[in-house]
């Protein structure tokens, strides 16, 4: 994990390689030697393992059979899906190892220490409140602007439900707040605001939504403040108001206001619904989202997890991820209490946003998630909270 604000490309060709991938297959091997192979023993490692050998097995088949023009994208999304499959192995293996106090500490430590990283790269385009390529945050180190909000937004959710000393809650929280905005992530502001409320709502203790009503009425009067003191106000509150509330005002109709999400997802049900019956059961192959949409717009994922999964990897497999999706929020739901506020803040904003960002296939962080579902997965045997 220590690895992420360091990351950088280590190998070029096929795709390219990150210091943190390569660590992470090293350290899976290293494990598998020095474990006698342990690591592979227990239901869960195996049921991985073999969803990873589903996945090549049928990215094979699809290439031979449907598509040889692609198979560059397959080996590449091949590796992903390898990385996020080891990184939930090796975790699964240290789970009993590691406190969550540990875990939640580091992670801030590490978005920290990226968002240093962002400020000493990008100073430029720190406050140049842009959305265009060139001139907005890249943070690619870190797998893109829109992911870099989604950690923003996780380390928000832990400094709020997690950090107890209320002076360096309300710092980190406004520190976040403020990332936030730069990167103009509509879905990861939108998200968080979301999440903090449901949190609230699931706590069994009345003081959370109490004290977040009264963050909030905080943060408007910051906000009030800031718009009459800056110099740069007039161009944030255009861009604020052009990403963030558009929409709600009317001036932008939700296709357009989605970039395009809504026609895409439109474009890949009808993909699917015109597939041959092995591929709706078993997908495309794993890197089989490669194409040019509407005529102008070149994806390699749906922005969606559901659509992608369903398209890549069948709807088998896309119902079996839906299906667990519904049983952690089950156990969160049925095992409700007060220990697991920032655990099932984690889970619903990164779920929320799996809806609409792909962060699941990045290959700088998408492995971050499978490391957060043994969390999920085991959250009744956590150590600390």
């Amino acid at each position: 994990m220590l690895s992420i604000p360091l990351n950088f490309i280590v190998l070029n060709g096929v795709g390219n390689l990150y210091i943190s991938t390569t660590l992470l297959f090293i350290n899976f091997f290293l494990l598998l030697f020095l474990t006698d192979a342990n690591i592979l023993k227990k239901p869960n490692t195996l049921l991985a393992l073999g969803f990873g050998l589903f996945f090549i097995f049928t990215t094979i088949v699809n290439i031979f059979f449907d598509n040889q023009e692609i198979i560059k994208m397959q080996s590449v999304y091949i590796i992903l899906y390898l990385q996020n499959i080891l990184a939930f192995i090796i975790f699964y293996y240290f789970f009993d190892r590691i406190s969550l106090d540990f875990f939640l500490k580091l992670f801030l430590l590490i978005i920290v220490l990226s968002v240093f990283r962002i400020f000493i790269e990008e100073p430029n385009h720190i406050f140049s409140f842009s959305t265009i390529k060139g001139e907005r945050i890249e943070a690619y180190f870190i797998s893109g602007v829109n992911n870099f909000a989604i950690f923003i937004g996780v380390a928000l959710i832990i400094s709020f439900f997690y950090i107890k000393k209320r002076f360096l809650k309300l710092i980190l929280c406004l520190f976040w707040l403020l990332v936030i905005t730069l990167t103009l992530s509509r879905g990861a502001l939108l998200g968080v605001i979301v999440t903090l409320f449901a949190v609230a709502f699931y706590d069994t203790d009345r003081k959370t939504l109490k004290a977040l009503t009264k963050f909030t009425i905080f943060l408007l009067l910051v906000g009030v403040f800031a718009i009459f003191y800056f110099d740069k106000v007039e161009v944030l509150v255009e861009q604020f108001n052009d990403r963030f509330l558009s929409f709600f005002t009317g001036e932008k109709s939700i296709e357009t206001f989605s970039s395009g999400r809504i026609d895409v997802w439109g474009n890949m049900i009808e993909r699917i619904g015109n597939s041959n019956f092995s591929q709706i059961l078993f997908g495309h192959g794993v890197g089989s989202i490669n194409f040019v949409i509407l005529g102008e717009l070149d994806f390699e994922s749906s922005h969606n997890v559901f659509i992608d999964l369903a398209y890549r990897n069948g709807i088998i497999v896309c119902i079996l991820y839906l299906m667990m999706v519904v049983h952690l929020f089950w156990l969160f739901i049925k095992n409700r209490n007060r220990n697991k506020l920032t655990l099932f803040g984690i889970f619903f904003f990164i779920h929320l946003e799996l809806m609409v960002n792909p962060m699941l296939f990045a290959a700088q962080t998408g492995w971050i998630y499978a490391m957060m579902l043994v969390m999920f997965i085991k959250q009744n045997k956590l150590t600390s909270e």
